[in-house]
C-alpha cells in the first residue's frame, strides 16, 4: 500500500472514531438530561434508569452523584452508597471542599442504613436468592451489603428441601447466616409461595379458615391451588379473597381494610400529630391523613415524610376516647442541613450589614441632635438679646433683618431636629430588623 493511501486510511479511522465518540457523548448527555427531567417531576425510578444508561454509555463520575441522591430518596441506601463511593473515588481532588464534605456526610448516612450478610452454605453450587433476587451460587465469598431491617433468604438444590429463612440486618454490623439444605426424605406435595402485605398492624389472617402467622412482605409456603384468604381486626370490616397459588410463582395478596362505619366513638381513639415542619405528609397505616385523625383503638403505623428531612416512623396505640398528642420532630438530611446552614450564614451576613447601617444612622441622628442643641442654645441667646434690645426702646426698623434671621434660624433648627428624629427612627428600625433576622438565622436544635 502506498504512503498516500495509508495516510488516507488513518485519517478515515480517526474520523470514524471521532464521530462515534461524539455520538456517544451526545447520547449520554441526552439520557442524563432526561434523568434530570424525571427528577424534577418526582419520577425517581425513571430517573435512575436514565442516569444508569448515561453512565453505561459514557462513564462520568458526576452522574454517580445524581444516582446516589435518587437511590437515597427511593430508600435504597445500598445502591446510594455504591454510587457515592464511585463518585468520591473517581472525583478525587476535582471535587471542591464543600462538595467533598457533603459527599462524606452522605456516605456516613448511607453506611448507617446498611449492614452486611455473610452466607455459609453447606453445599456448593446452590443458588441463593435474597429478597427475590439471585446473589449467585455457593460459595458466596463476599459479604452482601443490605439495607437495615428484615430480609428473606431462600436456597434450593435438587434432592434437597428448600431453605426459606429470614435475617435481621443491623446498622454497620455483619450477620452470618448458616444455610443447611436437608436431604429430601420423600416426595413432598407441590407447593408455592404466598406473600401477604398489610399496612395495618394487628390483623388476623386465615387461610381456608385456619389462622396463620403472616409476616408482612415475607414469603411463606402454601399448597398449590385455589384458596380463600381472609383478614380481620376489631374496628374494621372483615374481608375475604380467593387466590390461586401456582408452582414456581410467588402469589401476593394485600389486605384492604376499611373502618367499620357502625363503630361507636367508645371504640375509637383520636391521634393528633404535632410536626415541627409545616406541610409534612402524614401516612397512617399507609394512607395519607390530616394532622388529627380518628381511628379504631389499637396499634397503628405512622410515617411522616417531608422533602429534605429523614422520615419519622413509629407504631402508635390509640386508646378509646383518649386523645393522644404525638410530638414529631423531623431531622434534616445531611444535604438539606448543609443547605439550611448556608442560608443561615447568608441571613446572618445580611443582618450584620443592615444592623451596621442602623447603628450608623443612629450615630448620625445623635450627631444631628447634638448639633441642633448647640445651635438652639446659640439661637436662644441671640433671640433674648434681640428681644431685650427692642424692649429697651430701640428702633425696630433697622432690626427687621435681624428678626427675620432669627426666625429662619429657628425654622432651620426645627428642621434639623425633625431630620434627627427621622434618621433615628430609621436607624432603630433597621437595627431591630437586623436583630430579629439574626435571631431567626441562629442554628436550631433538631
Amino acid at each position: 500500500m502506498r504512503k498516500g493511501q495509508c495516510g488516507q486510511l488513518i485519517c478515515g479511522i480517526w474520523l470514524i472514531c471521532g464521530t462515534v465518540f461524539s455520538q456517544s457523548a451526545s447520547s449520554a448527555r441526552e439520557r442524563y438530561a432526561h434523568g434530570l427531567e424525571f427528577v424534577a417531576r418526582g419520577e425517581l425510578d425513571a430517573a435512575v434508569v436514565e442516569f444508569e444508561a448515561a453512565y453505561r454509555i459514557r462513564p462520568n463520575y458526576l452522574v454517580q452523584y445524581n444516582l446516589g441522591q435518587a437511590y437515597l430518596e427511593l430508600g435504597n441506601p445500598v445502591a446510594a452508597l455504591r454510587a457515592f463511593e464511585i463518585y468520591s473515588r473517581d472525583g478525587g481532588r476535582e471535587m471542591p471542599p464543600e462538595r467533598r464534605q457533603e459527599v462524606q456526610a452522605l456516605l456516613s448516612l448511607c453506611k448507617k442504613r446498611v449492614g452486611y450478610l455473610s452466607l455459609l452454605v453447606d453445599l456448593a453450587g446452590v443458588e441463593v436468592v435474597v429478597d427475590g433476587r439471585s446473589v449467585g451460587k455457593s460459595p458466596v465469598a463476599d459479604a452482601l451489603a443490605l439495607s437495615i431491617g428484615a430480609h428473606g433468604v431462600t436456597a434450593t438444590a435438587p434432592g434437597r428441601l428448600p431453605f426459606i429463612g429470614r435475617v435481621e440486618i443491623e446498622s454497620q454490623k455483619r450477620v452470618t447466616l448458616q444455610i443447611v439444605l436437608e436431604a429430601q426424605p420423600a416426595p413432598v406435595p407441590a407447593i408455592g409461595q404466598l406473600v401477604t402485605h398489610c399496612t395495618v398492624p394487628g390483623v388476623t389472617w386465615r387461610l381456608n379458615g385456619t389462622v396463620f402467622a403472616a409476616r408482612d412482605g415475607q414469603p411463606m409456603l402454601a399448597p398449590l391451588g385455589v384458596h380463600k384468604i381472609s383478614w380481620q381486626r376489631d374496628g374494621y370490616v372483615p374481608s375475604t379473597q380467593e387466590l390461586e397459588v401456582k408452582l414456581g410463582n410467588v402469589t401476593h395478596v394485600s389486605c384492604r381494610l376499611r373502618t367499620d362505619p357502625q363503630l361507636p366513638m367508645s371504640a375509637r381513639g383520636i391521634l393528633t400529630f404535632l410536626v415541627n415542619q409545616p406541610n409534612a405528609e402524614i401516612l397512617l397505616d399507609g394512607q395519607r391523613t390530616s394532622p388529627t385523625a380518628t381511628v379504631p383503638v389499637g396499634p397503628h403505623v405512622v410515617r411522616v415524610h417531608h422533602e429534605g428531612f429523614e422520615d419519622w416512623a413509629a407504631t402508635i396505640t390509640a386508646r378509646a376516647s383518649f386523645p393522644a398528642n404525638i410530638q414529631v420532630r423531623l431531622r434534616p438530611t445531611a444535604a438539606h442541613a448543609l443547605e439550611l446552614e448556608r442560608d443561615a450564614r447568608a441571613r446572618r451576613s445580611w443582618a450584620y450589614a443592615i444592623g451596621g447601617t442602623g447603628v450608623a444612622l443612629l450615630g448620625t441622628s445623635l450627631a444631628l441632635y447634638v448639633d441642633a442643641n448647640h445651635r438652639y442654645v446659640s439661637w436662644e441667646s441671640d433671640n433674648a438679646a434681640l428681644i431685650g434690645d427692642l424692649r429697651a426702646g430701640g428702633n425696630p426698623e433697622p432690626r427687621s433683618q435681624d428678626v427675620i434671621a432669627i426666625r429662619e434660624r429657628a425654622v432651620s433648627i426645627q428642621r434639623q431636629d425633625d431630620w434627627a428624629v427621622a434618621v433615628g427612627a430609621l436607624g432603630a428600625g433597621l437595627l431591630s430588623y437586623a436583630v430579629v433576622s439574626w435571631l431567626g438565622a441562629r442554628p436550631q436544635a433538631h
